[in-house]
């Protein structure tokens, strides 16, 4: 049999075709979300959350500046960018006055191609563009009431109008990624990230969509209420990083409202139990770091997706390889070898054209299988499972929500 699954976000955006054996009983799990009507994506921004219009609110504002998150997040920033350039226009705000900061955190370094696809090339073209960089340029906010450290961009704060667009999507610190987060992590400096995402980590209680409680989502928000953000955006996305869902206006209003609508969203029933799952890391099949988010689906109290001694298979295209991370990166200061307790009993198999066997043994625990292609891949996997298996394949598994019924 042949399954399909998506592929190279942002770069093609294509099929890969999965053959797996006849024999195999296999289940697609797939989420259910369609696009929202373009007028409807309109409406949400200029009707928004618990705020007056951008056109009303920017008015009389000289330098608006918009943090996007970067190519690593599916945001389908180009679909709707083009409708607050419309706003803040009405507002009278030249394009010459309005700057986007390429909210980048501790990412790779953005070139003009990622900024041309993530805000659409007419508008890469035009405005100007603003590179974040997590060592420089940085303006220290004193401490948080938890004395950690806040330094954000200097340039994003001496504007006089803060927007922040973000997607909504599972993330293992955050709960949900998105919200503030776009401007207090993306636009922050090194110091305060090492302290949020590595030196607190046994303070988070944290998961995979895991919200009251979570002690990282307290950091970020009381980060941003110092920032001060004027107007936000989140995202709700499609299986294919269309906008399934899409608010507008004040920051709380509009992150608990998309967080609620991603629980419906991207929620996937299945039964579990099964001898072997494939994990599509799409949409975020960037590089190696943003790969392995494939692996939340499975963990995280989702362990009974596949049984001890089955198997979990990523699969991803990773087409930026093992690019550096400036904190999670080998060596970097917030690097953290992979053990075998992390898997719970559970085989772990890498498919990627764009890792080596050397990126596999630095990011993901040892005894990994890795193939760089599905042939050679497939082929071990029958010698594990034989002709008889129970499998899954999940083809967004890096925003997905399984629900074991």
């Amino acid at each position: 049999m042949h399954i399909s699954v998506p592929w190279k976000a942002w770069f093609g955006d294509e099929p890969f075709e999965l053959s797996l054996p006849d024999t195999w009983q296999v289940d697609q799990l797939r989420m259910k979300s369609e696009p929202l009507p373009s007028e409807e994506i309109h409406s949400r921004i200029s009707n928004p959350l618990e705020s007056s219009g951008l056109r009303e609110a920017a008015r009389g504002k000289k330098r608006i500046a918009i943090a996007v998150d970067d190519i690593a997040r599916p945001t389908p920033v180009h679909e709707f960018l083009p409708l607050i350039i419309d706003e803040l226009a009405v507002a009278g705000v030249p394009e010459e006055n309005v700057s986007v900061f390429i909210a980048a955190g501790a990412h790779r370094t953005p070139v003009r191609g990622d900024v041309a696809k993530k805000i659409g090339e007419s508008l890469a073209a035009r405005l100007k563009i603003v590179y974040h960089n997590p060592y420089d340029n940085l303006t220290d906010l004193g401490h948080t009431s938890k004395g950690i450290p806040i330094t954000i961009n200097t340039t994003f704060l001496e504007s006089d109008f803060r927007i922040s667009i973000g997607g909504i999507t599972p993330h293992d610190f955050a709960g949900f990624g998105g919200g503030y987060k776009t401007v207090t992590v993306g636009l922050s400096g090194i110091e305060a990230l090492h302290e949020t995402h590595i030196k607190r980590i046994a303070e988070f209680n944290a998961g995979v969509g895991h919200l009251d409680g979570n002690h990282f989502q307290s950091y970020i928000r009381e980060i941003g209420q110092r920032v001060q953000i004027d107007f936000s955006v989140n995202v709700v996305m499609t299986a294919r990083r269309g906008i399934a869902d899409i608010y507008a206006g004040d920051p709380d209003a509009v992150f608990s409202a998309a967080c609620k609508s991603a629980r419906r969203q991207y929620a996937t029933p299945t039964e579990g139990g099964y001898d072997l799952a494939i994990l599509n890391a799409y949409p975020k099949d960037l590089d190696v770091t943003q790969s392995m988010m494939a692996l939340n689906v499975s963990f995280y109290g989702n362990e009974c997706i596949v049984r001890e001694g089955g198997t979990i298979v990523v699969t991803t295209p990773a087409i930026d390889g093992a690019v550096l991370h400036y904190m999670g990166g080998e060596d970097m200061v917030g690097y953290v070898a992979p053990t075998c307790e992390m898997m719970k009993g559970r085989r772990l198999v890498v498919f990627s054209p764009g890792l080596n066997k050397h990126d596999i043994q630095v990011y993901y625990p040892p005894g990994t299988a890795s193939y760089q292609t599905w042939d050679a891949a497939k082929e071990h996997l029958i010698e594990l499972h034989g002709n008889a298996c129970r499998a899954c394949v999940v083809e967004c598994a890096t925003m997905q929500l399984l629900q074991v019924c």
